[in-house]
C-alpha cells in the first residue's frame, strides 16, 4: 500500500503539469472579411525576411514548408512563382512568417497575402508561454501556428 501512494501522487502531479503546459499554449487565426480562401490552391514562401543568421528562423521555414503537405495548398518555389501561368497566379498565396522569442513567451505568426494584389488574406499565430523554465517553447508555438494553417486550408475545400 505504501508503494502505491507515491505512484498515485506522481501520476496526479504529472497530469496537472501536462494540463498547465497545454493551457499555456494558444493559437488563433484571422481571415479578411472579403477573402474567399477556397480560391487559393498554391502558396510560395516569400524570401522577405532578413534571417540575420538566426537558425531558429531557418528551421521554422522548413517546418512551415513541410506542413503544407497536410493542406490542400501546393507549394511553389519562390523563384518559380514569376514563371507560372496567370491562372496559377490568381490562386497563389504569398506566405510570410515571423517569430518573437522572449523568456516569457514565444509567438509565431504566418501571414497569407494574395500574390497578384498584395492584399492580406489571412493570418495565423501560435503562442507558447514558458511559466517556470525558459525552455524551447518555440517549437510548440510553430506547431500551434501550423495547426491553424491546416484548419484554414484543409483538403477537400
Amino acid at each position: 500500500m505504501k508503494k502505491r501512494i507515491p505512484c498515485i501522487i506522481t501520476l496526479i502531479l504529472s497530469i496537472i503539469f501536462i494540463l498547465l503546459v497545454q493551457a499555456c499554449a494558444t493559437s488563433s487565426n484571422v481571415v479578411s472579411d472579403t477573402a474567399d480562401l477556397s480560391r487559393y490552391n498554391y502558396a510560395t514562401i516569400s524570401n522577405v525576411m532578413g534571417y540575420g543568421g538566426a537558425s531558429t528562423l531557418m528551421d521554422m521555414e522548413v517546418k512551415i514548408y513541410n506542413a503544407f503537405a497536410n493542406t490542400r495548398l501546393q507549394m511553389i518555389g519562390d523563384r518559380e512563382a514569376e514563371n507560372v501561368s496567370n491562372d496559377v497566379k490568381t490562386s497563389l498565396l504569398l506566405v510570410r512568417f515571423s517569430a518573437t522569442t522572449s523568456s516569457g513567451a514565444n509567438t509565431v505568426s504566418i501571414n497569407f497575402v494574395d500574390y497578384l494584389t498584395g492584399r492580406p488574406v489571412a493570418s495565423v499565430s501560435g503562442q507558447a508561454l514558458s511559466m517556470w523554465v525558459a525552455g524551447d517553447t518555440i517549437n510548440t508555438a510553430i506547431d500551434r501556428a501550423i495547426a491553424e494553417t491546416i484548419k484554414l486550408f484543409p483538403y477537400g475545400m
